[in-house]
């Protein structure tokens, strides 16, 4: 990892300028020090347009973002095909028409009705072709686009991040340095990060009982 060296932890430690200053965990071994942090992800793929098994969105243009119409049109006549209302307020936060959600309690005010469709792409059509019910089925393309638009949503609001782990000694010089990018969503690269620094201080542990 090429780290960009700006933020000084507990005045020794030298970590990335992007990292999260509320996010750093350090924790503290014989010889050894390893901090982790989170890092926001700057070039995160769309998981709408780069990803398999997430479908594919359609928006009708808007103030707010660009769109298409002729491929709006032609996406609603897909045999699975989801309308998509988005809230706008501090950001942009689709979901599913007509289906419960945290933000329908908004709809009316600064909601976007019919903002989008959602269709399933290759893989998801696979799969949804296996469910011979017509109901089940458009349950599970429910399920499958609620699934993709909580990615979605991370993305198109910046809330995508990576991981930074740094292992060094007592005088703060770096010895090691790891990290993984791609979380949507805060929660998921929190628990990542603090697993992964429990394992590096586990595995360094086991090394240290290993007889040279």
């Amino acid at each position: 990892m090429k780290t960009r060296y700006a933020r000084i932890v507990e005045d020794k430690f030298i970590v990335s300028k992007d990292a999260i200053e509320d996010s750093i965990t350090v924790k503290e071994m014989e010889d050894k020090v390893v901090i982790g942090y989170l890092m926001r992800d700057e070039s995160p793929m769309d998981p709408l347009e780069d990803m398999d098994g997430q479908g594919r969105l359609y928006r009708w243009p808007t103030d707010h973002w660009t769109g298409d119409e002729e491929k709006y049109r032609e996406a609603v006549k897909a045999d699975v095909a989801l309308i998509l209302n988005c809230y706008v307020h501090s950001g942009f936060y689709w979901y599913v028409s007509g289906h419960a959600h945290a933000y329908c309690q908004h709809e009316g005010w600064d909601t976007v009705n019919n903002a989008g469709v959602w269709v399933p792409d290759a893989v998801l059509k696979e799969m949804l072709a296996a469910i011979p019910d017509r109901a089940d089925r458009h349950a599970k393309a429910v399920e499958y686009c609620e699934q993709a638009l909580e990615m979605y949503n991370a993305y198109v609001n910046g809330d995508v991040y990576g991981w930074g782990i740094g292992i060094y000694d007592r005088d703060g010089k770096v010895l090691e340095e790891n990290s993984c990018y791609g979380y949507y969503g805060c929660k998921d690269a929190v628990k990542e990060m603090e697993e992964e620094v429990e394992r590096t201080v586990k595995s360094m542990e086991i090394q240290e009982t290993v007889p040279v």
